[in-house]
């Protein structure tokens, strides 16, 4: 339940993001939020996935108050910024990613003309304390993890950009519980147009503060999507590290993108056909990403094949059968905190192998004293 929790407030999140570009990208947002099979999915599961996502949007809007600050940021604005940042790399590693693409969001923000060169420097000193502060809290958990983190394997197999931006879009527009097929990739390309739209579209107050505001902003949220997707793929030319859910805590802005460029095209629509269609248009582009997104759900909800695996099932059977000289052999050592969950009996559990990729001679060992 507590994951569902934070997938509530990922929604909220999401409406939020997209409020800045206006009132109906931001309800088109949180709908896309509450029905995207990617967010449910790990909304129902008992892992930070969800969290990590919630923690990155949070983390990015505290950015924008910052960016919006006229003079150099309050201790306020700093204080919840660096808090929400440093839960999120506490959440997940790849927390990180989406901090590289606040350095460079900010970089550019700072790199604008502007009068008052005591202004650009205090701006300068509270963001480097900000990630200062951020880096000090992160520094215990990063010292105790570095063996593991440093050892950690390769978890995916390579992948060509190409392949991994469009299993990303995939991901993004579909879930993880959908089979890609011609239909789906052509639903998940045409979602992508549309989060492309709302990066580029103009706002309708082009020319004024407020419109230049806005722009600045999409081009925030699309920096938040492809920049941690361009640092997966760099970091996975030395060791593969592609996973779907790795890419969930891009999905807010994604969304965001989404329902700005769904409006930003039924304006444009709108204006050069008839005032009234911008409803009629609305709806229609609204339908592609709906279309992507119900296979996945009903999958979800009712087709076995996308459930999860039943330990609670799986134990019981174990414990049926068991023999006292029997031993329980995890070839996923990662699940043995499940297996030992739903398991009590007196067959010990024994995880192999213990290191990736497989050390043949030593396993080999090892089950050889094991059978003994």
């Amino acid at each position: 339940s507590l994951s569902a929790l934070w997938g509530v407030g990922t929604v909220a999140a999401t409406w939020a993001l997209a409020r800045p570009m206006g009132r109906i990208s931001a309800l088109l947002a949180g709908l896309l939020a509450a029905v995207s099979p990617f967010q449910v999915y790990y909304s129902q599961e008992a892992r930070m996935y969800i969290l990590v996502a919630l923690l990155a949007a949070l983390a990015t809007l505290a950015l924008g108050r910052v960016l919006a600050a006229r003079d150099a940021p309050s201790l306020s604005i700093l204080a919840a910024y660096a808090a929400f940042s440093l839960a999120l790399v506490y959440g997940h590693y790849l927390g990180a990613l989406v901090l590289l693409s606040h350095q460079f969001i900010w970089l550019a923000h700072w790199l604008r003309p502007r009068s008052g060169a005591a202004h650009r420097w205090r701006t300068l000193l509270a963001w480097v304390s900000a990630q200062a502060l951020v880096v000090a809290g992160y520094v215990p958990w990063l010292v105790a993890s570095w063996s593991a983190l440093s050892h950690w394997p390769a978890v995916s197999s390579r992948m060509a950009l190409g392949g991994l931006l469009s299993q990303a879009m995939h991901t993004l527009a579909c879930g993880v519980t959908c089979e890609r097929t011609t239909l789906s990739l052509a639903l998940a390309v045409g979602t992508m147009v549309l989060a492309a739209t709302g990066a580029l579209a103009r706002s309708r107050e082009s020319g004024t503060r407020a419109g230049e505001s806005s722009i600045r902003w999409t081009l925030t949220l699309a920096a938040a999507v492809g920049v941690p997707l361009a640092a997966i793929y760099l970091l996975s030319l030395r060791r593969p590290m592609y996973k779907d859910k790795f890419v969930l805590m891009v999905s807010p802005f994604y969304l965001a993108l989404v329902a700005h460029g769904i409006r930003s095209a039924a304006a444009w629509l709108a204006a050069r056909w008839q005032p009234w269609a911008w409803r009629l248009a609305t709806a229609v582009l609204l339908a592609l990403p709906l279309a992507a997104a119900a296979p996945s759900l009903q999958h979800l909800y009712a087709d076995p094949q996308y459930a999860r695996d039943d330990y609670r099932g799986l134990m019981a059977y174990v414990a049926a059968v068991a023999q006292p000289q029997d031993a329980i052999l995890i070839n996923a050592p990662t699940q043995i905190e499940t297996v030992g969950y739903y398991y009590r009996g007196p067959v010990p559990l024994v995880p192999l192998p213990l290191q990736r990729p497989l050390d043949v001679e030593r396993t080999t060992q090892q089950l050889q004293t094991l059978v003994a």
